[in-house]
């Protein structure tokens, strides 16, 4: 080993070995090209900027003699962390592609924007309006992938939202080659399920008809109906009377049955 002029704490590694030259900074025992040791916890490395500009200061991780690779750079004009990626075969910052930024106020995550409103911010512009494809869950467009690698049946991607000590989920449950479910949990109990064919089940995890319910239905409020294909097929209240009526197709009260609040029947009333 031997001690720069400058300062004992330098050290360059000579040797025969493949690894000759390595340099170390507070390290006697290099064992990469640049071997820094902190002998506390204040920092082990600083990349200062001389002033408050865009540029800023800047770690870049390259193939070659340019700038194709990864950097991590701190815009001091903004004051955001930006972490990403240069494509371009070239030396020229304005290539850079910022993937994750990191604002220094607040810690907010942003990935397609240098400016997170939120905990984590997701932007992009996309003028997809349909799916395509599909091959190995790409389906064209952007957004947000949760992948489960798992073929198990029953397994689940899920996304939990926590409130203090209450909790929901929604998850993607496997049921089979091509086919997942979505479901709704609140406190670990699912209470509603949107099956793969488009069924939708409330209290049941397996609806047979677009909408199963196990369990009670209320209709809040006066004059609610429920329609059967036809405006005028329907089973409901008369308007604020207490009156059940049901009409098949006809177009007026004529053609339909009531029930009163005492169970007496009338036709056409």
């Amino acid at each position: 080993t031997w001690t720069g002029a400058y300062h004992a704490a330098l050290s360059v590694r000579k040797n025969t070995a493949a690894t000759d030259g390595l340099i170390g900074i507070n390290n006697t025992n290099p064992t990469a090209q640049l071997d820094v040791k902190s002998s506390s916890d204040s920092s082990a490395v600083i990349v200062r900027s001389s002033n408050n500009n865009v540029t800023g200061s800047v770690l870049r991780l390259v193939e070659g003699n340019n700038h194709q690779g990864a950097f991590v750079q701190y815009d001091a004009s903004a004051n955001v962390l930006n972490i990403g990626v240069h494509d371009g075969n070239d030396t020229t910052p304005a290539n850079d592609t910022d993937a994750i930024s990191i604002l220094r106020s607040n810690s907010n995550v942003g990935i397609g924007t240098v400016g997170p409103a939120q905990k984590l911010h997701v932007e992009f512009a996309n003028t997809d309006t349909s799916f395509a494809g599909g091959g190995g869950g790409d389906w064209g467009s952007e957004g947000l992938l949760i992948e489960n690698t798992s073929s198990t049946t029953d397994t689940m991607s899920i996304i939990q939202l926590r409130n203090g000590d209450a909790d929901f989920h929604i998850a993607g449950i496997r049921q089979g080659t091509n086919d997942n479910d979505l479901a709704f949990f609140a406190e670990g109990s699912e209470k509603v399920r949107f099956t793969n064919g488009g069924n939708v089940g409330i209290g049941t995890t397996a609806p047979s008809k677009e909408l199963t319910v196990s369990g009670d239905i209320l209709l809040e409020g006066d004059n609610q109906q429920i329609f059967f294909g036809h405006n005028n097929t329907f089973v409901g209240e008369s308007s604020n009377s207490q009156k059940l009526q049901l009409r098949g197709g006809g177009s007026n009260s004529s053609h339909t049955i009531s029930i009163d609040s005492q169970g007496r029947m009338a036709f056409g009333a």
